[in-house]
């Protein structure tokens, strides 16, 4: 095929050409763009291309590492070859490498992706993000065997399973301890927190020691507690369970089950949506609407639960903001931080319930100069930015430390010592401040089935009268 005769071919090339035109300065280190705020340079990014935050992240940081490979830098400036999901595999499957990798393993990794991906013939497709993963850790395994985990196990350990329960030792710190896991789906893990929650407080009890008590039988059940769950007047919207989002079909049927044994009642919070307090925080049923109209983080892109987040008077309390749902949204503490360092503002427009973010370099900027709109996007001193190279730091990082808690897990699976598995990652987890999102399972293939109550007891082995039977079958 040719892209005189072919327009597809065309469209393709012009594709990673835009992308080489968009992000090559990330890649280029003479420029210092690495050190201005990631926030800012995304979000202007995003409104340049139109495209979302994933695409943008992913385009900036996979140029970013071409700054350690000059090699290939060169070879993709000269063809243009190279998009951005190939370019990004290349940078996550880096990531692993410690911060004091010498120049000369940069070196071997660069040659290497550099011979890979010169183009040799036209018609000669490029590897498969496939291919170019699996070389590059095979490589990264003869020079850091500490990150060289089974990705076939890891995928394994990271799919959700249904509703399961375990109960098994750990050590930490030398101290044999006992551990207890739950997995269900979120409406009923809903339904065990309230209920969890309620207990704690009529007995005056820590959580902890609530649910140990509960467990052992020392203490009652509180009066059932009461669930919240939004539910949309508006055809076809999804309920949302607070603190967990909204409700998936596994939800929908245990709700359905709570419904029938205790039936809802409604509580309307058109009411909430009005109130006003002279307080700075706001009432618990404002709250409760605030969370429901705003479930999430309302910077773009941003998906932190509402619950998590810090209810921001969008015009501060202390310059006369009212505590007003009308006035308080939910922000998640970073952007929060990006707020109060007035490197942006919102505006909600009432009828679409749209957030329109105002940026300081001028974008969607249409008040007056001596408005409030134009008092918060004037940037003073910030004190909360986070550089692109900080990121990126920040990004090989947890990158490094799951892949060193795979591997510890993949070695698990070879020798069973289950205690060297948890010490290796709970060593990890201080070491790194992370915590490893998988609890290894303790091996109980060796233990004997447990006897059936409906079966007979084993026989005695010094009963003779056991092989009576037998000797008269004969």
């Amino acid at each position: 095929m040719d892209q005189r005769t072919d327009p597809r071919l065309a469209g393709a090339q012009l594709i990673i050409d835009g992308e080489h035109l968009i992000f090559r300065r990330f890649a280029d280190p003479d420029d210092d763009i690495l050190d201005g705020d990631v926030e800012e340079i995304t979000t202007e990014t995003m409104l340049l291309t139109r495209r979302g935050k994933s695409y943008v992240e992913n385009g900036i940081f996979a140029y970013a590492r071409l700054r350690d490979l000059p090699q290939l830098r060169e070879l993709h400036n000269r063809h243009k070859h190279l998009d951005i999901p190939r370019l990004n595999a290349i940078d996550r499957t880096l990531n692993v490498l410690p911060a004091d990798t010498s120049e000369e393993v940069w070196q071997t990794i660069d040659a290497m992706l550099s011979d890979m991906l010169s183009p040799t013939h036209p018609t000669r497709p490029l590897p498969t993000i496939w291919a170019i993963t699996r070389r590059l850790r095979r490589l990264i395994a003869t020079i850091d065997a500490s990150v060289n985990f089974d990705p076939v196990a890891r995928k394994k350990r990271s799919i959700p399973t249904a509703t399961q329960a375990s109960i098994y030792p750990i050590n930490i710190n030398g101290q044999p301890l006992g551990e207890l896991t739950l997995t269900t789906n979120n409406a009923t893990m809903a339904g065990i927190r309230a209920h969890l929650t309620a207990t704690a407080r009529h007995h005056k009890l820590s959580l902890p020691d609530a649910i140990i008590k509960l467990l052992a039988g020392d203490i009652t059940p509180a009066v059932q507690p009461v669930i919240y769950l939004y539910t949309p007047t508006t055809p076809g919207q999804t309920p949302h369970i607070p603190g967990f989002g909204p409700a998936t079909a596994d939800d929908l049927e245990t709700l359905h089950r709570i419904y029938d044994a205790s039936p809802p009642r409604t509580i309307n919070l058109d009411a909430a949506s009005e109130a006003h307090t002279d307080a700075y925080r706001p009432t618990d049923a404002m709250a409760a609407y605030i969370h429901a109209r705003n479930p999430t983080c309302i910077y773009p892109d941003c998906h932190q639960p509402a619950h998590r987040c810090q209810l921001d008077h969008r015009i501060p309390h202390d310059q006369g903001g009212p505590t007003t749902p009308a006035n308080l949204y939910p922000l998640c503490q970073h952007h929060h931080n990006t707020k109060t360092d007035k490197r942006a503002f919102y505006i909600p427009d009432p009828h679409t319930g749209d957030i329109i973010w105002l940026f300081p370099n001028g974008t969607w900027t249409t008040a007056a100069t001596d408005s409030i709109i134009r008092h918060h996007t004037t940037p003073t001193n910030p004190r909360w930015a986070v550089s692109l190279a900080q990121e990126r730091h920040e990004r090989a990082t947890v990158e490094r430390f799951h892949a060193a808690c795979h591997t510890l897990c993949d070695t698990y699976d070879e020798t069973g010592d289950l205690e060297e598995c948890l010490t290796g990652i709970r060593a990890l987890e201080r070491e790194y401040g992370l915590t490893f999102d998988f609890a290894p399972q303790p091996d109980t293939s060796w233990l004997p089935p447990e006897p059936d109550p409906h079966e007979p007891p084993y026989p005695d082995p010094l009963d003779t009268t056991a092989d009576e039977p037998l000797a008269n079958a004969m």
